[in-house]
């Protein structure tokens, strides 16, 4: 995990994005394991709610086609974190708390073969999406 700080702006920038005034308390804010790129992710408690908390800068991150990835897979059926917020100038995005259940310890090989027939059966654009993009299906995955 990456020792920089969290940006001093992240914080406010999502509290007044919710519309929630920080009358002295200062909300719980945690790192969340992130992945091999340069975006950092972190957890906000807010009362009864949480959300996620992106900082994934300009420089190296590709906010715009991930947003659009995003859109598409949501307009597909896909179940994606719902976006409250984007300030793609600073490469902030304050998105829904999906929790930390972890896909793959979740599926076998089984699991993997319903999961495509699903989406085949279920959304045949997906899934054409998917093949003609191969960049969502797992290397070596083969498919007839």
């Amino acid at each position: 995990m990456s020792s920089r700080p969290v940006p001093a702006e992240l914080l406010p920038w999502a509290l007044s994005a919710l519309g929630v005034c920080n009358h002295g308390q200062e909300p719980d804010l945690s790192v969340i394991a992130g992945d091999a790129s340069n975006r950092r992710y972190f957890r906000l408690l807010l009362g009864a709610r949480n959300y996620v908390l992106a900082e994934a800068p300009p420089a190296t991150e590709k906010n715009e086609a991930f947003l659009a990835v995003r859109d598409m897979l949501s307009g597909a059926g896909v179940k994606v974190p719902a976006l409250y917020a984007a300030d793609i100038e600073r490469g902030y995005l304050l998105l829904e708390d999906l929790g930390d259940r972890v896909l793959l310890p979740e599926l076998s090989a089984a699991s993997t073969a319903v999961s495509i027939f699903l989406a085949q059966s279920a959304s045949p654009a997906l899934y054409s999406s998917i093949i003609a993009t191969d960049r969502i299906m797992p290397t070596g995955l083969a498919i007839s």
